[in-house]
């Protein structure tokens, strides 16, 4: 619970990481590499039902899932044969596969549906061989058409999270040197930097609203956060 009680263990482990509330319900998505790194897999656990199940097929690798808006499909990378490439891919709450989303020998993982559902976007790195100082930030419409960049830079950009309104991204960028936030509009442009050198390293970055609050748990808590808050603008009256 948000107080810190109540506490349960879901999943098995060993290596269970990056959980994920479902939209407006009681079931958690997380990653996997309980197989090993190779066989990495999306599970969920639906709570009330118990036990996790893994919605991925283990021959492939798959990390970094995402929750469609209205709780019905995760967004997820996974590695193509060969292990060369990665493309988002999508699998409904039972595990059944939806329609690939992109296609291509490059690298497109960690991605992020738009608040609405008609978006996502995603970390990207091109070519056949990964190359962690070459990422900038992608986006395609829901049906996987219409791939655009955002951030064109030669630092890395990457691990975007949309705004609660869907104009805006939040990412991760060392293009000043160290790894700071950044906020960027969906056009690319509007490009500013939020954080200036108060920490070495951030995780599980987010945005706070209070018309869009997201907590421990979406359904009857009290929006919390552990970390730092920054605010934006002007106070909300």
């Amino acid at each position: 619970d948000a107080d810190g009680g109540g506490r349960a263990r879901i999943s098995d482990g060993p290596a269970d990481y990056r959980p994920s509330w479902a939209p407006g319900d009681g079931a958690i998505a997380f990653d996997s590499g309980g197989e090993g790194l190779d066989r990495q897999g999306i599970y969920v656990n639906e709570l009330e039902g118990g036990g996790d199940v893994r919605l991925t097929d283990p021959t492939w690798e798959a990390k970094s899932c995402s929750w469609r808006p209205v709780g019905d499909a995760i967004a997820y990378a996974r590695t193509e044969e060969g292990g060369r490439s990665m493309n988002i891919h999508a699998v409904d709450r039972q595990g059944q596969p939806l329609p690939q989303l992109t296609h291509g020998n490059d690298y497109r993982f960690m991605p992020s549906w738009h608040p609405l559902g008609t978006a996502i976007a995603f970390t990207f790195s091109p070519g056949g061989d990964w190359d962690i100082s070459d990422l900038d930030i992608h986006t395609i419409q829901a049906d996987g058409s219409d791939e655009r960049p955002v951030t064109k830079h030669p630092a890395p950009d990457w691990g975007p999270v949309w705004s609660p309104d869907g104009t805006e991204i939040l990412f991760l960028s060392d293009r000043d040197g160290l790894n700071e936030l950044h906020i960027v509009g969906v056009d690319g442009r509007g490009l500013r930097r939020v954080t200036f050198g108060r920490f070495s390293s951030y995780d599980g970055y987010d945005w706070f609203d209070p018309d869009h609050q997201r907590s421990v748990s979406p359904v009857g808590r009290r929006a919390t956060t552990w970390g730092w808050l920054k605010r934006l603008g002007a106070p909300r009256r």
